[in-house]
């Protein structure tokens, strides 16, 4: 992953001593990084186009290829579970273990390939899932021992690179407004914590040293008459860009609000009668960094 083999990859994906996006690197592969692409080449293509949108052009290399105890895995793991549940429940409640080991052996099941392939990311995950320093070691040099045919995991795709606009929104049931008259609003209340004025707006697939800055960081509240499933049903609502200038940076910790908080950030925002339909539905939409958190409650339309 830290290797690619372009200069159009996030500088933070290269290997070696950190680079600005004015400092690419000059070499093509970084020298550290000759090691790891000749051993990725001797890898065995995988069979299946597996390589999915976006992927940099390490990852996407990577995607390509499979190692062949993955690849004998593939089409036993079925005959090696029902194996194993049938006779080697017990002693391989532990996979990993040397008697689930000996028992597959001992009852002739098909497993030791699934073994060769996950042995790799058990020796990474050893630690983590509370192993002993004495079975990390083994896992370790059970990898170790497969050489370049060690079996690791990589980004094949990313099926949700860019989230929708009605992914990432809180959205709202129909709400039935076709015989309100008046005066019909949204209020509710909510807590900015600690949102900054601007951000970095990250895309995926897109070196980092393009990704647009200064973006205004913001909540959006919108509307929607009808038909709510087409993007260009919603409407931003006027009012309904949160929070205001005076209610950013302020340092507020999610669980450390007061109701003092909710208060100053009561709202009400107008439902003008073009939105007042039996479909009518309303939805916070949030233009966001990732340590930005915004808190919505006690949210209702009534007529006043």
């Amino acid at each position: 992953l830290d290797c690619p083999r372009e200069r159009s990859v996030p500088p933070r994906l290269y290997c070696g001593p950190p680079v600005s996006c004015d400092q690419m690197p000059d070499e093509r592969i970084p020298r550290a990084c000759e090691g790891v692409c000749a051993a990725c080449e001797q890898c065995s293509d995988h069979p299946d186009d597996r390589a999915g949108s976006l992927l940099t052009s390490c990852e996407a290399t990577a995607a390509g290829k499979g190692c062949p105890a993955c690849l004998a895995c593939d089409d036993n793991e079925a005959s090696c579970n029902a194996c194993r549940q049938a006779s080697c429940a017990s002693a391989c409640s532990d996979v990993s273990s040397d008697a689930c080991a000996q028992c597959e052996a001992d009852n002739g099941c098909p497993c030791q390939d699934c073994r060769g392939c996950n042995v790799c990311a058990d020796a990474e995950n050893c630690a983590a899932a509370g192993g002993s320093a004495e079975e990390c070691l083994a896992l370790e040099a059970a990898c170790d021992a497969q050489g370049v045919d060690g079996c690791f995991d990589v980004p094949i795709r990313y099926p949700r690179v860019d989230l929708t606009d009605g992914e990432q929104a809180l959205e709202s049931p129909p709400v039935d407004l076709a015989g309100a008259s008046g005066d019909v609003v949204l209020e509710f209340s909510y807590v900015p914590f600690n949102v900054g004025r601007t951000y970095t707006r990250s895309e995926q697939g897109v070196s980092s040293c393009e990704w647009e800055q200064g973006v205004p960081q913001e909540v959006l509240v919108q509307f929607c008459a009808s038909d709510c499933t087409e993007p260009s049903s919603w409407a931003d609502a006027e009012g309904g860009r949160l929070p205001p200038p005076d209610q950013r940076g302020n340092n507020l910790r999610l669980a450390e609000q007061s109701g003092v908080d909710w208060r100053a950030g009561r709202t009400v925002i107008s439902i003008p009668p073009s939105f007042r339909t039996s479909t009518f539905r309303f939805r916070f939409l949030p233009r966001l960094s990732e340590s930005a958190r915004f808190g919505v409650d006690d949210v209702r339309v009534r007529a006043r």
